[in-house]
């Protein structure tokens, strides 16, 4: 069908190099050279890059980027309200869901999918460690950062070791925004 043939010649364009066109009526994208795959999901094609998901629709000849989505897991509702707000305006990344306790964040982390993890240490029910350590062993590719009020040097060697990617103290919310940035491009 038509719809079949537009996306099996936008895949056959995808171009490897530096820069890549979508049936030349669709907008060019840079791709500095980011690691990517790509298929056909429902008659328009996707470029999963180190930045987000770029879809083109050749039906629609548009093409968008899809954000970096961030889960949240705190047990104070301000803070996930402030870290929510916080990351959603300063940075291009967006919250994709929130949990008040560690095995909920595991739950909601196998339910959204998320692109990195932020997580307070101390939470009931599983804290952030024990939680931290199923994630990594579940979701591997999936960075996770301890959020905490405690002395990141003392949190730092066992946080490391089972699979956390950096820890940042809750009073350095711009040193938070800067290692999401690190994390996730």
């Amino acid at each position: 069908m038509k719809t079949e043939k537009a996306g099996e010649a936008a895949v056959a364009l995808w171009d490897s190099f530096s820069e890549f066109h979508i049936l030349q009526t669709c907008a060019s994208i840079q791709n500095n050279n980011s690691a990517s795959t790509d298929k056909i999901w429902r008659g328009s094609v996707q470029k999963w890059t180190d930045r987000g998901i770029i879809t083109c629709d050749p039906r629609r000849m548009s093409t968008h980027i899809i954000a970096k989505r961030i889960l949240i897991a705190d047990d104070d509702a301000s803070i996930r309200k402030v870290l929510r707000s916080f990351i959603e305006s300063r940075t291009q990344f967006t919250i994709c869901g929130e949990a008040v306790t560690g095995l909920d964040a595991i739950q909601k982390a196998r339910s959204t999918k998320p692109d990195l993890i932020v997580m307070d240490l101390s939470m009931p029910v599983l804290d952030g460690l024990e939680a931290g350590s199923v994630l990594n062993a579940m979701l591997p590719t999936i960075p996770i950062v301890i959020y905490t009020m405690h002395d990141c040097n003392m949190v730092e060697p066992r946080a490391f070791e089972v699979g956390v990617r950096a820890v940042v103290q809750k009073h350095d919310i711009v040193g938070l925004a800067q290692r999401l940035k690190e994390l996730l491009g």
